[in-house]
């Protein structure tokens, strides 16, 4: 195990009219600690580029299974040990052949994960095997609300006492819709809901076609079950909307941020044909808050959520690029307690960079994927006071 010190920094928390009267002192509102440990590889070179986010984490969470598309099999990461444990492989043919490509993956217990595809979905062990092969398109086949032809189903979820119940989205790109979905497995039902929040985020999905190239931005929205509660959330808004599992009713969590804004207010064409435009878009919706998923932190009882400014060059896009590319960010914490109610929020100076990767709780701390000269390290900050 190696365990390299990246930072130990106490921020005070700031008093209005004391303190630090700087702009960037003056929104620092809790106590923490950054520190930085490495992932000992053994002889492996592990699986980095999609920076953690096709990997899932044990019920305990002791173990990072980490999806290796080179290898197509997962890495078992110890992360009480900070150590490559062993590979774990699977098939993209034959009788447990899960396909090439996944949309989802999903951790249904310590034993079976979801790999949800474009074409089938798949329920396997740890081993490689396949338990269960179905489709979540053929579920209430011919009910109104099952998923018809153009629509994914994606973000899938599930409370460990419905295991044959998994809450998701259902996207049609064409029509430019997003509803919340419900699909019950053993009694062959499905129910489609719409919710606000989900219109509210589909404003920020913008569609390109100049006719020779198409290609689109996507706002971020997920269905995570998260200390103990079916949330739905996106990137564009503070809100989050909770689902009631008795009765699928759902209701709202609104807030009302100090110091971070509270929802992304730009109005944007959802289509464009102009690729400056398209860029000028993708620019100034990224340089509006973009919050994250959120995480339950077990040991203290709290959730935790980032959100981030994105910061650009000036000046036009790079020739090699399509899109400008971010060369900084603003991240804020915001930490709620087991209520959901908003208790602290506070910018971190130290992540200075986009919050792309992967974030998780584990023994009450928050834990940040970061690629350290390729190698698999993570950021871990201790909140120490609010």
């Amino acid at each position: 195990m190696r365990h390299n010190t990246f930072a130990l920094l106490i921020c005070l928390l700031w008093a209005c009219g004391g303190g630090n009267n700087s702009e960037q002192g003056a929104l620092v509102r809790i106590s923490y600690q950054l520190d930085t440990v490495m992932v000992n590889p053994g002889q492996e070179i592990l699986f980095l580029n999609s920076r953690l986010y096709s990997s899932l984490l044990s019920e305990d969470k002791r173990y990072l299974y980490n999806f290796n598309r080179n290898e197509f099999a997962f890495e078992k990461i110890d992360l009480d040990e900070l150590a490559f444990k062993e590979m774990l492989p699977f098939s993209k043919e034959g009788p447990d052949g899960v396909g090439e490509y996944f949309m989802s993956l999903l951790l249904l217990d310590d034993a079976h994960l979801l790999i949800s595809g474009y074409d089938q979905d798949n329920i396997c062990s740890w081993d490689g095997k396949r338990t269960k092969h179905f489709s979540f398109r053929k579920v209430g086949a011919g009910d109104k609300d099952a998923i018809k032809d153009g629509e994914s189903f994606y973000s899938p979820s599930i409370l460990p006492d419905q295991p044959e119940i998994f809450y998701g989205i259902v996207n049609s790109w064409q029509e430019k819709t997003n509803q919340l979905m419900v699909l019950d497995l053993e009694h062959d039902k499905a129910i489609r809901m719409d919710v606000p929040i989900l219109e509210k985020l589909s404003a920020y999905d913008i569609e390109f076609n100049d006719g020779q190239v198409g290609a689109g931005i996507g706002s971020t929205k997920f269905v995570i079950y998260c200390g103990g509660r079916i949330l739905l959330g996106g990137n564009a808004t503070s809100q989050l909307y909770e689902v009631d599992p008795t009765t699928f009713e759902w209701f709202s969590h609104d807030y009302e941020p100090e110091i971070v804004p509270k929802e992304k207010v730009g109005k944007y064409e959802n289509k464009v044909s102009d690729k400056k435009l398209f860029e000028s878009i993708y620019k100034k919706s990224g340089e509006e808050i973009s919050y994250l998923s959120l995480v339950w932190d077990e040991v203290n009882e709290r959730y935790y959520r980032f959100s981030q400014l994105l910061v650009f060059e000036e000046g036009p896009t790079k020739e090699d690029e399509f899109l400008p590319q971010p060369i900084g960010s603003k991240v804020f914490l915001c930490v709620y307690d087991k209520e959901l109610k908003l208790i602290a929020e506070s910018l971190i100076p130290e992540l200075n960079q986009p919050l792309y990767n992967k974030y998780f709780a584990k023994d009450g701390k928050i834990w940040i994927f970061e690629n350290v000269e390729d190698e698999m390290g993570f950021i871990q900050m201790e909140i120490t006071s609010l």
